[in-house]
């Protein structure tokens, strides 16, 4: 499991530029991209486990491994719980104002 990893088509970043690489050996815009579905829960929309002789969660705990290594991981889940609060924000004040209009 800790050896499996999803290579992007072209093969990633440029082997010659280890600033290109995250700490354990993949690509910095692959990492993102990986933390990005991992944030958003859908690993295994993109990816299929089975490929790499993975189960749904080994392939959700490797996202998260190369997430956790990834410095925009934060970032990316910080604005995701930010816009859910704001959706939710939204369809309460929404609900209130309707009823209240009703009442």
């Amino acid at each position: 499991m800790a050896g499996a990893r999803c290579q992007p088509r072209g093969g990633g970043a440029p082997a010659g530029n280890p600033s290109a690489h995250s700490a354990d050996g993949t690509g910095r815009a692959t990492a993102a991209l990986i933390a990005l579905l991992h944030a958003l829960r859908c690993e295994d929309k993109i990816v299929d486990p089975g490929q790499y002789g993975l189960s749904k969660r080994e392939l959700r705990a490797r996202a998260e491994e190369v997430a956790k290594g990834n410095w925009a991981s934060e970032a990316v889940r910080k604005a995701i719980e930010d816009m859910v609060a704001a959706v939710v924000a939204a369809t309460t004040a929404a609900t209130v104002a309707t009823n209240a209009g009703s009442a």
